[in-house]
């Protein structure tokens, strides 16, 4: 199998195994020729690795909404902006794939705290999906579900985090996480705080966004499991909670990620971990 660096450097469709903290079974395979909608209950999970060429860049670009390069062009670093452009494009380039339409014929519309959805009804009823990006990796979640099966603002989540050094950890945690949650972390040693505290994180994320609620409802509300080989869950004692599940994995060497999903796809105890390759964008062009 070849290195992760060269699939970023090279955009190829290769397979590449996430390790998993749960029972769950899944490859990073590269895609079907014929993409279908997931079944009801089933999830896919898209790698995007964020590295690419000049050319795959100004195609990406291409295929944004006026609004979208709107946004791009806010940012003030440039790698940000390549970053955020090549994850908005690989979005459109999946979830086409998935609807039959193309990219950028795709219009978008946002709920209250900015979760994206797919503006035309019809095909907002068809699946709802999920996108996060951090260091040179963005992750898409896709679910065949719709958007009135699991709520109005809800659906599923995901979230990424690229592992780095965090020189006021102790100071985040005290401000987002839980009694527990702080106790727990400063129960392990030194050097395993850091990633207990993304592996924390990408969680309670990942639930948030699901439920579409963001960062607008407190972190230290959502309790989530966090040391080292414990299956990822919320901990959080109340009702509205218990009718969703966590998935916690490793997606490359040097990250963490989590998935949340709704009770309806919980018993299918199997979800499908894909790769995006660049050249995928590049055989579509014309």
């Amino acid at each position: 199998r070849q290195s992760l660096s060269h699939l970023l450097a090279h955009g190829e469709m290769m397979p590449f195994e996430p390790e998993l903290n749960q029972d769950w079974e899944g490859n990073w395979e590269a895609a079907p020729p014929d993409i279908q909608v997931p079944a009801r209950g089933r999830l896919e999970v898209w790698l995007v690795p964020l590295r690419s060429t000049e050319a795959v860049y100004q195609d990406c670009w291409r295929l944004l909404s006026p609004a979208e390069q709107a946004r791009a062009a806010r940012f003030y670093f440039e790698k940000d902006r390549q970053h955020f452009v090549k994850a908005r494009a690989a979005l459109r380039h999946i979830l086409s794939a998935y609807l039959g339409t193309k990219p950028q014929d795709l219009e978008f519309s946002y709920g209250p705290q900015g979760k994206p959805a797919l503006a035309d009804q019809e095909l907002n009823s068809k699946l709802t999906f999920n996108l996060t990006h951090s260091g040179e990796l963005a992750l898409l979640a896709v679910s065949g579900l719709s958007q009135a099966e699991i709520g109005a603002e809800a659906g599923i989540g995901v979230d990424l985090e690229r592992l780095r050094p965090v020189e006021e950890l102790e100071q985040i945690a005290g401000n987002f996480f839980s009694r527990r949650e702080k106790q727990t972390l400063q129960s392990l040693a030194p050097e395993a705080r850091s990633e207990a505290f993304f592996r924390a994180w990408t969680r309670k994320e990942a639930y948030l966004k699901a439920i579409g609620t963001g960062l607008s409802r407190a972190l230290q509300d959502i309790e989530v499991s966090l040391a080292p080989g414990e299956p990822a869950r919320v901990l959080t004692d109340a009702p509205e909670l218990h009718s969703w599940s966590l998935l916690g994995f490793k997606p490359a060497p040097g990250y963490l990620a989590a998935l949340a999903y709704p009770q309806q796809v919980r018993s299918a105890v199997k979800t499908e971990f894909r790769f995006y390759g660049w050249e995928a964008l590049l055989s579509s062009k014309g």
